[in-house]
């Protein structure tokens, strides 16, 4: 079981961060064994009140944290199926 932190969360949904090819590939590695704690989104929440993250359409952001976890599993779904 590994531990997401709130800035693989961030890598994982800004196309433009630096780390967000890597963390695609760390999350689509190990998704089976990822766990995404409350914590993370508190944290979240707080930075993008802080204004250290700057988000237009917060509700948009965390859709697309959802339908990218969502896309990694269903990759993933896939590729158990075809026997990768």
């Amino acid at each position: 079981m590994m531990l997401i932190e709130t800035d693989i969360l961030l890598a994982l949904v800004s196309v433009e961060d630096k780390h967000h090819m890597e963390a695609l590939k760390l999350v689509g590695k190990l998704e089976k064994e990822l766990v995404l704690s409350s914590y993370s989104f508190i944290e979240l929440d707080s930075i993008i009140r802080s204004g250290k993250v700057l988000i237009s359409d917060i509700p948009a952001f965390y859709q697309a944290i959802r339908m990218k976890f969502k896309a990694l599993q269903e990759m993933n779904d896939l590729k158990r199926r075809r026997g990768n």
